[in-house]
């Protein structure tokens, strides 16, 4: 099990990734390189906000306020698995992921 301060950080890096999609991760990553859990976490939440990004991209040219909803939904989701699972001291996969950063 990992240590209770780095499940809560990975937790704050994906409660974050609700409003902050892709610099909560980007920030993590840079300033708390000492962690591996929480460097894997800020991976997934930075890989995430960057597919996100890029799905607002294509959902942008249909401009279906039904799709940004949806789209919304699952961002929220994500980040909120992504947070329980940490505080349990699991780490998470969101599984629609492009996993860009290594």
């Amino acid at each position: 099990m990992k240590a209770n301060k780095s499940m809560v950080t990975a937790a704050i890096v994906w409660l974050l990734s609700v409003f902050f999609s892709i610099l909560s991760g980007l920030l993590f990553l840079i300033f708390k390189r000492e962690d591996a859990f929480i460097q894997q976490q800020a991976k997934e939440a930075l890989n995430w906000g960057i597919t996100l990004w890029l799905t607002v991209l294509v959902v942008s040219l249909f401009g279906s306020k039904f799709l940004f909803t949806l789209l919304g939904a699952i961002h929220l989701v994500f980040c909120l698995f992504g947070m329980v699972s940490c505080l349990k001291g699991k780490a998470y996969q969101v599984p629609i992921n492009l996993r860009l950063i290594k």
